[in-house]
């Protein structure tokens, strides 16, 4: 890879992970237009949150390039270690090229550790990354461990990393906060996280232009990972069978080519 160097380690010189390189990440808009390319975007709606079992992380599938819609099934969740996944949206070379990268130093750790990595640690590599190479992308780390069972951090394009009981991003996120706020309940079972998220990815696709396609949930605890993905046809909420919007799927009458008196 050019411009990246091999890691320091954590603690030592500058405690970076990664030489300061701001050609190997250069900032973006989430669409750009340069040299004749259109970067490929992650509009997208993506959420995470801990369970009494673990965590569920759920998205939408929707990517675009421009105006066109180039995927409906995009895998934005991404496996880290068998039980850390991550969740990307942002410039998707970017999140991609990053989630390339950190699952080798999380593999190191485990062939050192000799079990699962720590949640907190792989969430402190994302940390580092984008703080020191001004990634263009939001993403949400989740996953399980022995030490303090499911855990959710959000790490943002500046570095900073928070730990929650859940968390979202994308351009969806700003029409459901709300409703995620005043339905979320502490300690909830795996099928009842389950159906909240499911219902609030669904509810974003529905008002964002930039979110759609099939929602992807991936559910993880002490005993296994399991993935489950959902046809937009499948998903709980569409405008089109709400009572309140039916009115405006009728065809209206034709205006008269004359008004008379």
């Amino acid at each position: 890879m050019m411009g990246m160097h091999p890691a320091v380690g954590l603690g030592m010189g500058e405690g970076k992970l990664f030489h300061d390189h701001t050609e190997t990440f250069k900032p973006e808009p989430a669409v750009i237009i340069h040299e004749d390319r259109v970067y490929e975007d992650l509009g997208t709606t993506i959420m995470a949150c801990v369970t009494k079992e673990g965590v569920i992380l759920a998205s939408d599938g929707k990517t675009s390039r421009g105006r066109l819609i180039t995927c409906l099934d995009a895998p934005k969740i991404t496996k880290i270690s068998d039980k850390i996944f991550t969740l990307r949206c942002g410039n998707a070379a970017h999140t991609q090229q990053i989630c390339r990268i950190i699952p080798k130093y999380i593999q190191l750790l485990e062939i050192q550790l000799g079990t699962d990595p720590p949640v907190a640690t792989a969430a402190r590599l994302f940390q580092l990354v984008c703080r020191n190479n001004n990634i263009s992308a939001a993403l949400i780390i989740a996953g399980w461990d022995k030490f303090k069972g499911g855990q959710v951090y959000s790490v943002n394009s500046d570095g900073c990393k928070l730990q929650s009981s859940f968390a979202l991003n994308g351009s969806g996120s700003t029409l459901i906060y709300s409703w995620m706020d005043a339905t979320f309940k502490e300690g909830m079972s795996e099928e009842e996280a389950k159906e909240w998220a499911i219902k609030g990815i669904s509810l974003a696709k529905s008002r964002d232009i930039s979110s759609g396609g099939c929602t992807r949930v991936v559910t993880i605890n002490a005993d296994k990972v399991t993935e489950e993905i959902l046809p937009w046809s499948e998903s709980v909420f569409k405008l089109e069978d709400d009572d309140k919007y039916k009115v405006m799927m009728v065809k209206p009458e034709p205006f008269p080519a004359t008004i008379s008196e």
